[in-house]
């Protein structure tokens, strides 16, 4: 999937966690949680700075192995988002535990869609072999 896809992706898994769960939070913070939900979506490809300024040389490189750093392991951005979240309900901040939301929604919008067409190392530590829906 390319950028237009997983910012799309993003945006609507935001979307549909706020529709479902009606925070009671203003605009400005609405509008805060679905651009977060949107980035995330995007959030696992920033291994591609490090890949690129890895391999900047060497033209035979795929560049599907990108997939191959830690940022591309869905636990990764689950634990990231529990963390958040679990401070958010810890400090009684509804904005700071939906941020953790809108960041699992969105990472895991990323992964869903590649899944669909590269796979996902969903069971990373366990195992590094790349799972497909598609």
């Amino acid at each position: 999937m390319v950028l237009p896809g997983h910012i799309a992706g993003g945006y609507l898994a935001a979307e549909a966690i706020l529709l479902l769960a009606h925070p009671a939070l203003p605009a400005s913070q609405l509008t805060a949680l679905l651009i977060i939900g949107t980035l995330a979506g995007e959030a696992p490809d920033i291994d591609l700075i490090w890949f690129y300024l890895e391999h900047r040389f060497n033209k035979t490189v795929n560049v599907e192995g990108h997939r191959d750093y830690v940022t591309h392991a869905p636990l990764v951005w689950v634990i990231i988002s529990l963390i958040i979240a679990v401070i958010g309900m810890a400090a009684h901040s509804v904005f700071t535990e939906y941020i953790g939301w809108m960041i699992l929604a969105g990472s895991m919008s990323h992964f869903i869609l590649d899944s669909i067409e590269y796979g996902v190392t969903w069971l990373w530590p366990l195992t590094n072999k790349n799972m497909l829906f598609g």
